[in-house]
């Protein structure tokens, strides 16, 4: 491997697609790694919805001029030029070889899932060979945009690191259900998985009679698709006769629709354990495995369940764990990097160190930003730690930034909204700021020493990726991060892990006896996290906030304008995924799209290559193939491409 920059490039490249606003590849990211006498670096790590503002950025750029003009800019702010960067992987239109998924081809397993399953392979262990490794990528299913025939592939992947070696076979994932279910009840996963513990409501039924269904590949959609039917078709058809017999009583603090969600989302969760329990002693049985002398690793969008996370460590005593804080699909460019590496790791001439979450944009231009907001800042003082414990106190939540962005869906200290937790009134303000539900909670930052004093079962937990059960003893100290279940989805902060944070949390201890802050992300609904200071800036005035946090030594203070109140942040950079200047998005949809082809049948056509590779939009014959076989795929999967 020799030495220099490459990038990895998880995105979408076509006129069409980016016009009609296509959506092939969502949460799509660009690693810039470097290469140096063996030493592979994650340099940055660039989540394309914190610079264009779509959340879970899924627009294709229009063309191969504006994929050159993003990435000359992302360099740029690195002081690099496109000449430095030796080889480019990813994407079709860009990449310089496929050596990177050639390599893993023998497996049979589409290669998006394996990119999730290197990701928590090398997270925070240099020299995973030496290790004894469970691993499994819990994703719903595949992209089209690596092999034209990825539908056709196994779509999920399991592995055991064991006398040296990674052996990969196919498992089954429950993935699927969240993502059949969020389409059905028009929640995200993340609040369904809230939802499922939010409530004390059950509905009475036994798992069981969906014991024969399959959840491996195209099995696993249709498996799903028959569990979430079924389940709302039952719970939602409950009288209220019935209430008491069919099911517990509703929980009267929530509605009646969260009451019947919640139930859903419970039998969803249980058979997912179930599952997943499955998956593993199969493979303990299969490889003679004892879990804990082993160590767990899991990425794919489902192992940001924490709940499930914290189950299957409870159970099966796993001697440690790894899961990546980019679990979910920000993690494939990550990916696709590692599989590109992997030869030159395996055999011992490279080593890759991915030991944090810390791998997105720095705070830059803090001056410069100080001047173009010169017209709404009283003042820019030097503060200290203890001054901002006090303003948190005063004022219960504040803005903070901190150094490097997090990677992933989940604000771990970089960029956040940081509350005192000894109040209950903190969770319904940071929840009114984020035009979320009432009851949706609030995590805790814990310095990691004191995690046993206030959590059974307690281990460490820096990527917020586990859920502890509160001791009694300190429950009414920290009421604002407390489930209703009296759980709370933890992150783990030390000195090493991130400084700034574990000072703060000091700081409040020392001051309040408690070693909490309440954490939650910088954004607004629908937005992605704050990812500069001038998006921090914007995000306080239109919230009221009259200061933000910087680097945990700087306040800037705020003229707070009646007339911002409530008012949307602008998108970002979004003009790099514009239709270029001059170009007339009409004729070009007429020239490519003309016999009238709508957004789902078009999406039906990019995503299956495998299907179409001998047809053409241009064609009438084609179009009309495409037409035909879109109404037959939505007769069976009515939400398929509702995306």
């Amino acid at each position: 491997m020799k030495d220099g920059y490459y990038i990895s490039a998880f995105v979408c490249i076509n006129e069409l697609q980016n016009i009609m606003n296509i959506k092939l590849r969502h949460d799509q990211t660009i690693a810039l790694w470097r290469c140096d006498n063996g030493y592979i670096e994650l340099v940055r790590y660039w989540e394309l919805e914190r610079l264009s503002g779509y959340k879970h950025h899924a627009r294709a750029l229009y063309n191969m001029e504006a994929f050159d003009k993003l990435l000359d800019y992302l360099l740029g702010k690195e002081g690099l030029r496109r000449s430095d960067v030796l080889a480019i992987w990813g994407t079709e239109e860009v990449e310089t070889d496929t050596m990177y998924r050639d390599f893993f081809a023998y497996t049979g397993i589409a290669f998006h899932n394996i990119a999730h399953l290197l990701t928590t392979l090398f997270y925070g262990n240099t020299d995973p060979f030496k290790d004894t490794i469970l691993l499994m990528a819990l994703d719903a299913g595949p992209d089209s945009q690596f092999e034209k025939n990825a539908y056709e592939l196994d779509y999920y992947s399991g592995g055991i690191v064991q006398d040296g070696s990674l052996q990969i076979f196919k498992i089954e994932s429950p993935a699927r259900l969240w993502s059949c279910a969020a389409k059905k009840l028009g929640l995200q996963e993340g609040t369904l998985m809230a939802l499922a513990s939010a409530t004390r409501t059950k509905y009475f039924s036994d798992i069981s009679r969906f014991k024969h269904l399959k959840f491996t590949s195209q099995e696993a959609r249709s498996s799903a698709s028959y569990i979430i039917d079924d389940l709302y078709n039952k719970i939602f058809s409950i009288t209220s006769d019935e209430i008491g017999k069919k099911c517990s009583l509703f929980d009267p603090a929530f509605s009646d629709i969260e009451n019947r969600m919640s139930m859903l989302m419970k039998m969803v969760s249980d058979i997912s354990v179930s599952i997943l329990f499955q998956n593993i002693d199969s493979i303990c049985m299969t490889y003679g495995i004892e879990t804990r002398s082993t160590t767990l690793g899991m990425a794919g969008g489902f192992a940001l369940n924490c709940p499930i996370n914290s189950a299957i460590l409870k159970k099966y005593k796993f001697k440690a764990y790894q899961i990546p804080p980019c679990a979910s699909d920000t993690g494939i460019a990550m990916g696709i990097g590692l599989a590109a590496f992997y030869p030159f790791i395996k055999s011992g001439l490279c080593q890759v160190d991915i030991s944090n979450a810390y791998y997105g944009d720095p705070i830059r231009d803090l001056d410069g930003a100080v001047n173009r907001y010169k017209d709404v800042i009283k003042s820019v003082d030097s503060v200290g730690t203890d001054e901002i414990v006090s303003d948190i106190i005063d004022k219960t939540a504040i803005v903070w930034l901190s150094g490097n962005a997090e990677v992933g869906p989940r604000a771990l200290g970089s960029r956040s909204i940081i509350g005192d937790p000894r109040q209950m009134r903190t969770k319904g303000l940071l929840n009114a700021i984020k035009k979320r539900e009432w009851w949706r909670p609030v995590a805790p930052m814990i310095l990691e020493n004191e995690g046993y004093n206030y959590f059974f079962d307690f281990c460490r937990s820096p990527n917020m990726l586990l859920n502890f059960n509160v001791k009694q003893n300190v429950v009414s100290s920290i009421p604002a991060v407390l489930h209703f279940d009296y759980t709370a989805r933890a992150q783990t902060v030390s000195e090493i892990s991130n400084v700034d944070i574990w000072k703060l949390l000091q700081e409040f201890q020392k001051r309040t006896g408690v070693a909490v802050l309440c954490n939650t992300s910088l954004n607004d609904i629908g937005e992605p996290i704050v990812n500069t200071i001038e998006e921090a800036i914007v995000f306080a005035l239109h919230k009221g906030m009259d200061a933000v946090y910087c680097n945990g030594n700087i306040r800037i203070n705020l003229v707070i304008d009646q007339n911002t109140l409530g008012v949307s942040a602008p998108l970002r950079n979004h003009h790099f995924f514009h239709v270029p200047d001059g170009v007339d998005s009409n004729a070009v949809i007429k020239k490519l799209n003309p016999f009238g082809l709508n957004v789902r049948e078009v999406t039906y056509y990019f995503d299956n290559p495998n299907i179409f590779h001998d047809y053409s939009l241009q064609d009438k014959e084609g179009a009309e193939y495409v037409r035909s076989e879109t109404n037959t795929y939505l007769g069976k999967y009515p939400t398929g491409l509702n995306r």
